[in-house]
């Protein structure tokens, strides 16, 4: 039976990685709506400068749907620091046993025991692997913060079990 053991601390820069792997792949149709809504707004305001006046509020449509995407980027971003500051147990040292039937969290001498078939989805990015327990609760597991040959054992487990 393949099983790792490792420990990590979470930094506020996994806090964010996390918060923008869940709005891009999570919620994802208000991504989308983000982007539709965006090009919508530059179209009109393509057509609007091109078939009247050079007005003012015509160049503000081409870049509204831009500037909201923006505020709320900055805004995820802050909200992410913040929820990451605020978090004792974020902030804590957790320790991780994962094997083909489970994966158990040690946290302050709390465990978690979670079977992989209760495991809800799990999203993977060039830097944190993300195992959702359910839609908004995860287990964030940053790549950089453990050995190659761990995340190479972690990858293959995480393979067997996607599929049950």
């Amino acid at each position: 039976m393949k099983k790792i053991e490792f420990e990590i601390k979470l930094d506020e820069n996994d806090a964010v990685e996390f918060a923008k792997l869940h709005f891009y792949k999570a919620q994802k149709w208000f991504y989308i709506f983000f982007i539709v809504f965006s090009i919508i707004f530059f179209v009109i305001g393509i057509y609007m400068i091109i078939n009247s006046n050079n007005n003012f509020k015509n160049y503000l449509l081409l870049i509204i749907g831009p500037v909201m995407y923006l505020v709320y980027y900055i805004s995820m971003i802050r909200t992410a620091k913040n929820n990451y500051r605020n978090n004792k147990t974020a902030k804590q040292t957790m320790k991780y046993m994962i094997n083909t039937q489970e994966i158990s969290q040690i946290i302050s001498g709390s465990t978690s025991l979670i079977k992989w078939e209760d495991v809800y989805k799990i999203h993977e990015t060039k830097t944190i692997i993300a195992i959702y327990l359910t839609k908004v609760h995860s287990m964030v597991i940053p790549k950089k913060k453990i050995k190659k040959e761990q995340l190479t054992k972690l990858l293959q487990i995480i393979s067997e079990n996607k599929s049950n």
